[in-house]
């Protein structure tokens, strides 16, 4: 079925909001292209030649970015575009026409332009998704594609925060008013916990800020499963300017990141790699 930019579903889900997007990646990672954008650094992926692929879950309003690669100088108009295959069933065909923003760079193709960005919106209702992105044609040019999601609307108050086996010390971070439950996990202990059927976890993370850190930190969480490695995260962030209470007195940590991931039924256990670093986790489930 070609929707031709619609949706068959109702307009009920377009109607979350936009705001705390998210970037998800393809399942072909290698694929990631940073691009420059004024002064922000952003993921893309390439789509050339063969398909993305990505699994999100609803509800949720997805939202892509597509910029085609242009010769630097040209200043003329460019088509592009791309095919949506939403669960092997649903096709959407995209199209659009932009000149190059100059605005954009990037470090790895200094030679390379790129359009201002052709955006596609759409819906998806609750559960597991399977989208599969394609160039339009064999001969497509390789356009630039940046999908967000929204996670925090899509999952507030529909998860269950999970209590770990170990003795992973458990805190109250004020937000204003507001209480929220967090695991502190450092270098020396661990985040042992159990699920009892396949879900899917999501942990939201921030790292606590000392004196002598930049604004700009990177850390690194590793999940196993019965002492078998399944994931190494490797997790940039940065300070928060959020005004945050632990017991009464100022908490400097980042701005949150998060994590999703299927699990099947097991024990986990999540570590801090990295030494003189200390992470707070929320790891919440939900029903796939």
């Amino acid at each position: 079925m070609n929707l031709n930019l619609s949706y068959k579903y109702i307009l009920f889900f377009s109607l979350i909001g936009l705001s705390f997007g998210k970037a998800v990646d393809p399942k072909e990672i290698s694929n990631r292209e940073i691009l420059i954008v004024g002064e922000n650094r952003q993921e893309y992926f390439s789509l050339y030649s063969s398909s993305l692929n990505f699994v999100v879950y609803g509800p949720d309003t997805i939202k892509i970015y597509a910029r085609k690669a242009i010769p630097a100088r040209d200043r003329k108009v460019h088509s592009f575009g791309y095919n949506l295959v939403l669960n092997k069933k649903d096709t959407i065909s995209t199209s659009f026409n932009k000149r190059i923003y100059s605005k954009i760079t990037s470090a790895e193709h200094k030679r390379h332009g790129y359009s201002s960005a052709g955006i596609y919106t759409f819906p998806i209702p609750p559960g597991k998704h399977k989208i599969e992105m394609l160039p339009l044609s064999k001969s497509s040019r390789p356009v630039m594609v940046r999908m967000i999601i929204h996670p925090q609307n899509r999952d507030r108050g529909r998860g269950k925060f999970i209590l770990p086996d170990s003795e992973t010390p458990l805190f109250y971070i004020n937000f204003g008013e507001k209480k929220v439950r967090y695991l502190q996990l450092d270098y020396w202990n661990q985040m042992k916990f159990s699920i009892d059927s396949a879900k899917r976890i999501k942990v939201i993370c921030r790292l606590k800020y000392f004196e002598d850190m930049s604004k700009e930190q990177n850390y690194r969480l590793q999940l196993s499963k019965e002492g078998e490695i399944i994931k190494t995260f490797f997790i940039k962030t940065e300070q928060s300017s959020e005004f945050l209470q632990l017991d009464g007195i100022p908490l400097d940590i980042s701005v949150s990141k998060s994590i999703d991931i299927e699990l099947d039924s097991g024990s986990y256990t999540f570590e801090l790699l990295d030494e003189k670093r200390s992470v707070y986790l929320r790891v919440m489930e939900y029903e796939i």
